[in-house]
């Protein structure tokens, strides 16, 4: 078992749970190393106190085996659900926030004797505190975000609209090694940029326009984001007061924020 499984199974410990299962696929990146999109079939990880872990798999992921946890696999014309619920215990069963209802529900049917439990917590405090390998890789990936965000705003011309601005962007990060957008780009012009979740169309660059880009990549499976306001030309009086008074409120909670202050 290695030291992030190590980590979870203390904070079942804290939690009160003996077995959690683990479906969400960064999860099982993180404790397993393996890339697993499901889809619509079964991909588990269960984790009980007793320090054992089986990672229940559909054949077709063609998982390697590893010695941090017991591989069980099955085939389509398997019923998934009966060959998971051989390695679960009665009583309360974590499982985490992503798993399938229509997994979840027919472990019920089939085992009456378990009790299902929010149990995302233990894994994602220990995915919370990052290592120095994790901080150095989130570095990188932040670095390259705010290269490719410059590039992307540099090439900014009057007429352009957001969504071509989305798709330099999108270039630019694949410039600097992005496997691809942490999420989709948002770019906004103009009025666009007062509205907290607006989606980018296909909205012209204005001389005059603020220009906010919300943007991130993925770089070495780690995710960057960063949002920036620009504005095509001087600032008029009213967007220098509203833009000033912004910066000062963000550096005054930085300020703040330190170990120990409560939120």
């Amino acid at each position: 078992m290695n030291e992030r499984m190590k980590r979870v199974l203390g904070n079942m410990e804290k939690a009160g749970l003996e077995q959690v299962l683990v479906s969400a696929p960064a999860s099982l990146k993180y404790l397993t190393g393996l890339h697993v999109a499901p889809g619509e079939r079964l991909c588990a990880l269960v984790l009980n106190s007793s320090g054992e872990s089986t990672l229940y798999a559909n054949r077709l992921f063609a998982l390697e085996r590893s010695a941090d946890y017991r591989l069980v696999e099955f085939d389509d014309t398997d019923d998934c659900i009966s060959v998971l619920q051989g390695g679960i215990k009665s009583g309360k069963l974590g499982v985490d926030k992503v798993w399938p209802s229509g997994f979840a529900v027919r472990l019920m049917d089939v085992r009456p004797d378990i009790h299902l439990a929010l149990g995302s917590a233990p894994v994602d405090d220990a995915r919370m505190c990052k290592s120095a390998e994790e901080i150095k890789k989130m570095r990188r990936s932040s670095l390259a975000n705010d290269r490719a965000t410059e590039k992307a705003l540099s090439g900014m011309t009057i007429g352009e609209t957001e969504l071509d601005a989305c798709a330099r962007y999108a270039d630019c990060a694949a410039r600097e090694g992005a496997s691809g957008c942490s999420f989709e780009p948002l770019v906004c012009f103009g009025a666009g940029a007062a509205q907290p979740h607006h989606e980018s169309n296909s909205t012209r660059l204005q001389k005059g326009d603020a220009v906010i880009m919300d943007v991130g990549l993925l770089l070495d499976e780690y995710c960057s984001d960063m949002t920036r306001t620009c504005f095509m030309g001087a600032m008029t009086d009213e967007q220098k007061k509203v833009y000033e008074l912004v910066r000062a409120a963000n550096e005054a909670g930085r300020a703040a924020a330190k170990p120990g202050v409560p939120l």
